[in-house]
């Protein structure tokens, strides 16, 4: 039997769970600008590089690469792909430059504050704290690669986090049916 042809209860049970991030890679355009970014300024350590020449790669490109990994505490990493060519990824001009962003946790609202304050001090502009929804409290910068950055911790209770899983898939079908501009009116 095919995993599509099990009941939905059945599939669930067979997927292998998935336990967190390893890591998340962007392309940068100046290592050394994202490396004092990560490692001096927000203090996630530079922890694996991984270099490479003339390698075919995963879709086919043959390339020369450096890709260097940032720990965070909880053993997860963000990277980033140097191709030597100076350049960043060029966002979709048709997306909202906010949509397409990194979200990390922080525990609480005097470490986002500290972050706040650090990167104001290192020219950074910052826009918050806000708040969303009752779920979250945030900061977002730009990183030196253009890449969009949040800070973030948590205002979730355990009865609102339990409403929130409860109520998500009727949220997501309203939105879906009612609401969103991919579905044919």
């Amino acid at each position: 039997m095919n995993i599509a042809d099990k009941p939905a209860a059945a599939r669930a049970q067979s997927i292998p769970a998935v336990r967190g991030f390893h890591h998340y890679a962007y392309k940068c355009k100046d290592p050394e600008a994202t490396r004092a970014f990560y490692e001096d300024l927000l203090g996630l350590p530079l922890v694996h590089v991984v270099e490479e020449h003339d390698m075919k790669t995963t879709t086919g490109d043959v390339v020369s690469f450096a890709h260097f990994f940032f720990g965070l505490r909880d053993g997860s990493m963000i990277a980033f792909f140097d191709l030597g060519d100076g350049r960043a990824s060029q966002p979709d001009p048709d997306t909202p430059a906010f949509v397409n962003h990194l979200a990390l946790t922080v525990d609480g609202e005097d470490e986002l504050l500290d972050l706040k304050l650090r990167l104001e001090g290192a020219g950074h502009d910052v826009v918050g704290p806000m708040g969303h929804d009752d779920f979250v409290r945030s900061i977002y910068f730009w990183d030196p690669n253009g890449i969009r950055m949040e800070f973030a911790y948590s205002l979730e209770t355990e009865e609102s986090k339990a409403k929130a899983v409860a109520e998500a898939h009727h949220r997501f079908e309203r939105w879906h049916k009612e609401t969103s501009p991919a579905v044919a009116k």
